[in-house]
């Protein structure tokens, strides 16, 4: 029994024998290939964030504001722009005054755009006075 796997290029099946079907390789019409999304998928349990099929960040422990921000992004399914999250959602158990949503927001993306990975791949950024929080891939 095959399971996938998220893997680099050439994307494969990795079997439960230990070897190895290469996208090129596939001859059975059952073995089917998924496409890789071309928006960032955020695994909140894993703490990990994918962009086309690689993981380009990894978080030790629970990035608080980061997490918060990629959360909102995911469960809108990383819509171009989003809303300021802080400002219609309750942070850490209440709400948060506008002034400190719209500074946090800012601050938050400026501490993800300092990750080499997500840098390398993603621009993150806020418009509209910090009150929407965007992203597209470099």
């Amino acid at each position: 029994m095959g399971f996938l796997r998220p893997c680099s290029q050439p994307l494969a099946i990795e079997l439960a024998a230990g070897s190895v079907i290469e996208r090129s390789q596939a001859w059975h019409p059952a073995i089917h290939f998924p496409e890789v999304p071309d928006v960032p998928v955020w695994g909140r349990i894993g703490r990990r964030l994918w962009f086309r099929g690689e993981p380009i960040r990894e978080y030790a422990r629970w990035p608080e504001a980061q997490g918060f921000l990629l959360d909102a992004f995911e469960e809108q399914g990383w819509p171009s722009e989003i809303p300021n999250p802080w400002l219609d959602r309750a942070y850490g158990g209440q709400v948060v005054p506008s002034y400190d949503a719209l500074s946090l927001l800012e601050k938050t993306v400026a501490e993800i755009q300092t990750i080499q990975g997500i840098r390398r791949n993603l621009q993150l950024g806020t418009k509209n006075q910090r009150k929407v929080a965007y992203w597209y891939a470099r």
